[in-house]
C-alpha cells in the first residue's frame, strides 16, 4: 500500500515538474507615442497655419477571441477624436486634437498562454497645412524653424518561449507635392526569448528648412505604437527534468511490490 502512494506521489510530483516547465510561456507589451507641442517659426514673413479634422485608429486581435477582433476608426470634424479596442490579452487606444496640436498612441498586449498570439495597434494622425506668405516683397525662400515635443515609451517582458516585435513612432511628414520634409523618432524591440527591454524617452524634435514663399505645405503629425507577441508551442522537456524523470522511475522499479506484496 505505501509502495503504491509513493509511487502516484512521484508520478504527480513529475507530472507537475514537466507541467511547470511547459506551461510558463509569457509576452508582455506596453507602449505610449505622444506629439505633445508642434511649433513653425519663419524667420522672415508671415505664417499662416490651419489643423484639419484629425483621424485616429485602434485594433485588437488575439488567439482567444479568434477569428474576431475589435477595432474603432473615428474622424470627427471638431477636431478631437478618441478610439478605443480591446481583445482578452489586447488592448490599444489613440487620440488626436487639432486645437491643442497633440496626438497619443497606446497599445499593449499581456499575452500569458502557453501557447498563442495578440497583435494590438493604435495610430493617431494630426492633418494641416501651412503658407509663409511674403511680406517684404523679396521673393525666394525663406528659413523655417521646425519643433515638436515628444514623449516614446515601450516596454517587453519574455520568457524563454516568446517571440515580439514592439514599435513605438512619432512623426512629422510635409510637402509641396514637389519637396518632401520627414521629422521622425521611433524605437523598436523585437526578438526571440527571455528578455526585459524598456526605453523611456522624452524630448524635442527639431530642424530648419528652407521652405518658398507663398506656396502651401500640407503636413500629417502621426504617433504610432504596434505590437505582435507570440507564445511558441510548449518545447521537449530540458535535460534537467528528463534526468528527474528517469531517476523517478529507477526508483519506482525499487520499490515494485513482489507478486505477494
Amino acid at each position: 500500500m505505501r509502495s503504491s502512494i509513493a509511487r502516484h506521489t512521484v508520478v504527480g510530483v513529475l507530472g507537475g515538474i514537466l507541467w511547470m516547465s511547459a506551461a510558463q510561456a509569457t509576452v508582455i507589451a506596453q507602449g505610449q507615442a505622444d506629439i505633445t507641442a508642434f511649433s513653425v517659426i519663419p524667420a522672415n514673413g508671415s505664417l499662416s497655419i490651419e489643423f484639419f479634422p484629425p483621424d485616429a485608429f485602434s485594433g485588437a486581435f488575439d488567439s482567444a477571441s479568434f477569428p474576431t477582433a475589435d477595432m474603432d476608426l473615428d474622424g470627427d470634424l471638431d477636431g478631437e477624436v478618441s478610439t478605443a479596442a480591446s481583445t482578452t490579452h489586447v488592448s490599444a487606444s489613440s487620440s488626436a486634437s487639432s486645437t491643442n496640436r497633440t496626438v497619443s498612441a497606446q497599445a499593449g498586449t499581456n499575452l500569458p498562454s502557453t501557447e498563442g498570439f495578440a497583435e494590438s495597434d493604435a495610430i493617431a494622425n494630426l492633418y494641416g497645412r501651412l503658407m509663409i506668405s511674403d511680406t517684404s516683397g523679396a521673393g525666394g525662400s525663406v528659413q523655417v524653424s521646425i519643433a515638436m515635443d515628444y514623449l516614446l515609451q515601450l516596454s517587453v517582458v519574455s520568457d524563454a518561449l516568446g517571440i515580439y516585435d514592439s514599435t513605438v513612432f512619432v512623426g512629422l511628414y510635409m510637402t509641396d507635392g514637389v519637396n518632401d520634409f520627414f521629422l521622425s523618432g521611433l524605437e523598436n524591440f523585437s526578438g526571440a526569448g527571455p528578455a526585459n527591454p524598456g526605453v523611456a524617452l522624452a524630448g524635442t524634435l527639431a530642424d530648419s528648412w528652407l521652405l518658398d514663399y507663398d506656396v502651401f505645405y500640407d503636413f500629417v503629425l502621426t504617433a504610432d505604437v504596434e505590437h505582435t507577441s507570440t507564445t511558441d508551442i510548449v518545447p521537449e522537456p530540458a535535460s534537467g527534468t528528463l534526468l528527474l524523470v528517469g531517476v523517478g522511475l529507477v526508483w519506482m522499479r525499487r520499490f515494485k511490490p513482489g507478486k505477494g506484496g
